[in-house]
Formats: C-alpha cells, sequence, structure tokens
C-alpha cells in the first residue's frame, strides 16, 4: 500500500492535490488491508471516484462528512483515504447519551487513585497532525457536535474543559516566541490535522436529522450510495470465490434477495432490519466461499440474530423474501460426532485444525451432551470459525450459549479469556484491570488485550447489559481491527507496519489467532438489555441460539437424569413446551429456560423421593408473589399432572414448608 509522508501531507494541503489523485490511480490494483479479504474501494469507479472527491476537499483544507445507510462501507472509505495519505487514524465512537465533553476531555483515573483530565481521540488527533475519526455521529444529542467542536473545526482553536487552550498554526507561529504560550497551557492544532464525521442517513419523517444548518456549515458531506448491481456482485464473487459459479448461482440468490428487501423496506420501515447491507452481503459471500450450496446458511449468518426474533409478521415476511429469491433452508446433516483426525477437529463433513495451547490450563472443559440440534449450531460455529469471523450467539437466557461457545473452544484446544459486562462496565475498566500489590493499586491489561495480544479468544458474555460507548469498543475491534487504548497505546493488526516499526510500546499487534464470541440476550422484554445486533451485531457471524426441539430436549433430560422415569422426564419437557408458547404469546413474563428444566430433572435425579409439587417448587415458587402471572400458570401445570388440589398448589408455591417436621441423620 502506498502512503504519504507528513510533508507530502502538507504539501496537498497548499493545493497539489493532483498528486493524490495521480496516487489514487496507481492504488487501485494493491492488496486490501491487513490479513483479512476485505473489499478495495479503489477497485470499483463509484467509490474511486467518491475518494477521488474526497482527496480534493483534504487539499482545500475541508474536513469531511461521510452519509450513507448502515453498512454501506463509510469505515472501508475512510481507512482507503487514510492509507492513500499515510494518516494515523483516532477513532471516537459516539452513542446517544454522549456529553458535550466527551468529545474533548474526560475525567480519568490515575495509578495513584487522583483523578485528571485525559484528551479524547479527536484532542489528540489534532495536536499529533492525525486523522480523527467520529463513527455514529447521528446518535449524539442534537446540537452538541456544533456547540462542542466549531471552533475547532472552523478556526483551528478550542477552549479544552481543563483550562487549556488549542491554538491555531499561524497564532502559534505569531505569538509563541520564547515560550510564552506554552507556559499558559497552550497546544498548537498541527497543520495535517483533519475530522472525519461518519452518520447515518437520516430515516424518512425527520426531516434532515443531524445534518442542520449548523453542523452543514463545518464539513463537506459526501454521500455513500449503495454500490451499483453490477459492483455488488463483482464484490460478492471476489467474496465468494469458486463458489460464484455453483450450479445453482447462490450469489445472483443472494443480490436477489437484496434487492426485494430494499423495495419492501421503501414501503415499510419497520422492515428494515431484513434489508441485506453491504458488509451483510460480504459476510454472506465469504460463507459461501467455505459451504457454495448453503445459501440459506450464509443468510443466517449475515442476520439470523435479528430474524429469528423479529415479530411474527415480519418474520413471516421475510421468510416469503427469501423463498421468492430461491433461498430455502439447507437439508441438515445428521449423526454429526466430533472427532480428531491428523491434528484437526472434525464435526461432520467440516474440518478445522487443531491448535497447540501455551496455556491448557486456560482451554475451557465443560460436561456437554451432544444433542442433534446442538451439534449442528457447533458446525455451523466451527464454518465461521474457518472463514476467520468473530461470531455472536443470541438467545434466551439459559439456552446454553456458554456450553456451546465453551464446547467449541475445548474441541479447538483454544485458550480462553473471559469478560462478563454489566451496567457499570467503562471503556477504561475493560480494557485495564486494577490490581492490588504490596499494598499499593496498579493496572494491568485486561482479559481483552491479554486475548488479543496473544492469540487467544476473548468471550464477551451479558454483551447486552453493556452500555453503548462499550459495546462500539468491540465493533471498532472486530470490523476495524484497529483499537485506540485510553492510556494512549493502540491496538492495530499484525499486518500494520506501525506495529514492527517506531514506538512498540505504542503500538500493540494484533496476533494472528485472536478471535471474539459474543454472548447476547435476545433484545426486548423481558430481559431489558441493549439491541446489541442493532448497534454492531451485523459485524459478528449471527447464530441464533433457540430452545432445543423435543428429540434433542429428551436426550438432554435422558444424560441429565439416566435414573429418572421416562414419562416423568416426558412430562415435564412438555410442561416447558406449553409455557414458552404461552410466553410467546404474551401470557406469562418469563420465558422458562433449558436451564430450569435441565436444574428439574437434576433435582429429580438426587432426590427420588421429592413429590412433582417439591421438584416443580425450585422453579415456580416465586411466582407466587405475581397474582397476575399465579393463575395462568397453575393452569399449565395442571394441564401436565403438576399443583394438583389445594394442598398441591401449597407445596408448589412453598406455602406448606413450615409445617414439615424435619431432623438431621448423622451417617
Amino acid at each position: 500500500m502506498q502512503h504519504f509522508s507528513p510533508g507530502e501531507k502538507l504539501k496537498a494541503q497548499t493545493g497539489d492535490w493532483r498528486a493524490a489523485r495521480h496516487g489514487l490511480n496507481t492504488v487501485a490494483t494493491q492488496s486490501s488491508f491487513g490479513d483479512r479479504p476485505a473489499w478495495v474501494p479503489m477497485s470499483f469507479r463509484s467509490q474511486a471516484s467518491l475518494l477521488s472527491d474526497l482527496m480534493a476537499d483534504h487539499a482545500a483544507g475541508a474536513d469531511l462528512a461521510l452519509v450513507g445507510e448502515k453498512g454501506s462501507g463509510k469505515s472501508a472509505i475512510v481507512r482507503a483515504f487514510a492509507a492513500l495519505l499515510g494518516y494515523r487514524t483516532r477513532s471516537l465512537f459516539c452513542y446517544r447519551d454522549m456529553s458535550s465533553r466527551d468529545l474533548l476531555q474526560r475525567r480519568m483515573t490515575d495509578p495513584l487513585g487522583n483523578t485528571e483530565w485525559r484528551d479524547s481521540s479527536v484532542v489528540e488527533a489534532a495536536i499529533c497532525g492525525d486523522l480523527a475519526i467520529l463513527d455514529g455521529v447521528h446518535r449524539l444529542a442534537k446540537g452538541s457536535l456544533y456547540a462542542t467542536l466549531a471552533p475547532l473545526l472552523s478556526d483551528r482553536a478550542c477552549a479544552l474543559p481543563d483550562g487549556t487552550l488549542l491554538c491555531s498554526p499561524r497564532f502559534w507561529e505569531k505569538w509563541s516566541e520564547g515560550g510564552s504560550l506554552a507556559a499558559l497551557g497552550a497546544r498548537q492544532v498541527h497543520p495535517a490535522f483533519r475530522l472525519i464525521v461518519c452518520g447515518e442517513t437520516p430515516e424518512s419523517g425527520q426531516s434532515r436529522g443531524w445534518i442542520d444548518e449548523e453542523v452543514g456549515t463545518l464539513f463537506h458531506f459526501h454521500a455513500v450510495a449503495a454500490l451499483p448491481s453490477h459492483e455488488q456482485r463483482s464484490l460478492a464473487v471476489l467474496c465468494a470465490a469458486t463458489a460464484a459459479e455453483a450450479k445453482d448461482k447462490p450469489v445472483d440468490k443472494l443480490l436477489a434477495y437484496g434487492q426485494a428487501a430494499k423495495a419492501a423496506v421503501s414501503k415499510d420501515a419497520d422492515l428494515r432490519p431484513l434489508q441485506l447491507s453491504l458488509r451483510a452481503l460480504l459476510r454472506a459471500s465469504r460463507h459461501l466461499c467455505l459451504r457454495p450450496e448453503d445459501a440459506a446458511g450464509a443468510i443466517a449468518r449475515a442476520f439470523s440474530a435479528r430474524l429469528t426474533f423479529l415479530p411474527s409478521s415480519q418474520r413471516q415476511l421475510g421468510e416469503k423474501l427469501l423463498a421468492e429469491a430461491g433461498i430455502r433452508p439447507s437439508p441438515r446433516e445428521t449423526n454429526i460426532t466430533a472427532s480428531e483426525v491428523a491434528g484437526q477437529l472434525q464435526l461432520g463433513s467440516v474440518r478445522c485444525q487443531l491448535r497447540t495451547p501455551n496455556r491448557p490450563e486456560l482451554v475451557p472443559q465443560v460436561h456437554f451432551v451432544e444433542t442433534p440440534a446442538h451439534m449442528t449450531l457447533l458446525q455451523s460455529m466451527l464454518v465461521s470459525w474457518i472463514a476467520g469471523q468473530h461470531l455472536l450467539l443470541v438467545g434466551n437466557q439459559g439456552v446454553g450459549k456458554n456450553k456451546l461457545a465453551d464446547q467449541l473452544l475445548g474441541l479447538l484446544r483454544c485458550e480462553r479469556e473471559y469478560v462478563q459486562l454489566h451496567r457499570d462496565t467503562t471503556v477504561q475498566s475493560l480494557t485495564l484491570s486494577p490490581t492490588l500489590e504490596a499494598g499499593v493499586v496498579g493496572w494491568q491489561d485486561s482479559a481483552l488485550i491479554r486475548a488479543a495480544r496473544a492469540g487467544r479468544c476473548l468471550v464477551v458474555d451479558e454483551a447486552d447489559k453493556a452500555p453503548l460507548e462499550v459495546v462500539c469498543v468491540l465493533k471498532a475491534l472486530a470490523e476495524d481491527g484497529e483499537l485506540s487504548l485510553p492510556d494512549g497505546r493502540a491496538l492495530v493488526r499484525s499486518s500494520d507496519p506501525r506495529a514492527s516499526a517506531g514506538d512498540s510500546d505504542e503500538f500493540l499487534p494484533i496476533a494472528d489467532g485472536f478471535r471474539m464470541i459474543v454472548l447476547a440476550n435476545r433484545p426486548g422484554f423481558p430481559f431489558l438489555g441493549n439491541d446489541f445486533y442493532r448497534v454492531c451485531g451485523d459485524v459478528f457471524d449471527c447464530h441464533a441460539v433457540e430452545y432445543l426441539d423435543k428429540e434433542s430436549e429428551l436426550e438432554l433430560l435422558r444424560q441429565t437424569a439416566p435414573l429418572v422415569p421416562q414419562e416423568k422426564l416426558a412430562a415435564l419437557s412438555d410442561l416447558f413446551l406449553d409455557l414458552r408458547k404461552l410466553s410467546d404469546a404474551g401470557q406469562l413474563s418469563y420465558p422458562y429456560s433449558t436451564r430450569d428444566l435441565v436444574k428439574l430433572a437434576a433435582h429429580a435425579q438426587h432426590f427420588p423421593g421429592d413429590s412433582s409439587e417439591e421438584l416443580a417448587a425450585n422453579v415456580f415458587g416465586f411466582d407466587a408473589y405475581q397474582e397476575d402471572q399465579r393463575d395462568r400458570l397453575l393452569k399449565a401445570l395442571r394441564r401436565h399432572g403438576f399443583a394438583k388440589g389445594k394442598a398441591g398448589e401449597a407445596e408448589l408455591f412453598g406455602e406448606s414448608r413450615g409445617r414439615k417436621h424435619l431432623r438431621l441423620i448423622q451417617r
């Protein structure tokens, strides 16, 4: 990849931008970024023209704004622009609750426990002459972008929250003799500094949305339109390789569905989750490269995490559009088993090279029951792993997401780092971990940094519980392969020249084997977390983890409780199937999970003398305090032979436990 030196960047600012356009043409056939097969915008006429316009605006000294649909390629264009000019990029991901002050500086805690101001990525880029990127700027509160950054972008000067000043190059050159400005706490804005903001196209009915009269004066705006159909096909064929010429033309089916979904969204905005973005098209095409006949699986990897959990009417329409495009579910492979063959893991017809762990104690070992449904899902996850993708598992609580992730890593002998997110998780806590040594608080790399540097797999649990600014960190790492850390360091791709040259302590290479498996609950009630998929789920290979089918569920129960009569296990399975239907219909608030069912079976295995009501009380006892749920739950339980009569009801809800006479028997 050709780069421009800082001197050439400044030369471009003075008006010699034709050289930049000439450089653009010479890069049109160069390789893509990093180690991963990616979209090269310069290879397509429409995007090469856009890059040429960006170069001209850059030479004129303008800051830039890219506006387009989600997944349309804005980030890829910015990366191409930065690589052509040799810029280091510093990204800041925006979220709805972000304050105006956070765009410039944030309060941080140093190793001694003192609070201090820390410059944001925008200020760091302004001082160092880098390219600052504000991603997701459409999420900011209206007016905050102009009120905070207008002085910096218009005059190249700004007053920071800590009381210091940023001065324009012209002002600094005139008044900085003798170090008087530096003594006053002023700092110079580098002449090469530029800011690019990326935002989504305002939705219909919102007028101009985030693009108002004030913001319109700060940037030169460029629309990132969808690629023409022939360029989309060329790009999909490039990613799908030989699969594009398969007998049933799977790439053409993907494009046909994309056109049909786009037409449906234009009539009904609620169908937007069904739209096939450019990013999703690339993901589906990479899946076809490994499984040429599996067009349905390719679509599922793109957005099954959203399609599976849509309301019934929207889900049926999506299935109809897929059928009209000729995309139908492929026959499932049966009798899938896990085995090792010549140093490879084999799951059915899929093989993958085993890893050699440096720290075997980090390889998870779990008790796993090989049910048909879970083995099929493990095989799909392995295909995504082979394709070099990060994985997203979405499902209700207690359906086995952790078990599946740990079992896959255990079979692959892959070391695991684990982090569980929550509502108080911050970007700093995600990237740095506090330690106490000899009475002194210190800081060390978090699980995320350790996994990225050592080439391990990071399992991110409860991702839907984290604030949006933390979720955006995962998007940067998964999609861009670069992450700026709060302490000034940056994770970059191993192929990035900055990782092997210069200050190695500043740029940390991401090891080739690094992967992420992100676990999240389905959006909406009753889990009430963030809609992880809506924010950044489309940068992951999606796998929807649903409830087991009847055959797989009974196999799981038989393995868990082999001494319990089969009729009793079947009755428990039928009961939970009925309860889930009531939950889907909105009559029960909680979708009783496979975890709850396994708990009942294990209780019956270890305490065979307990009655059915005592058995069920472990799961349903607390529902006695929800009057609106109690009656519906009782009706369902009695249909399956539980809680018969007043005595059974009292025993089920724990109301008779205080009247029992228990004594301790010593053996």
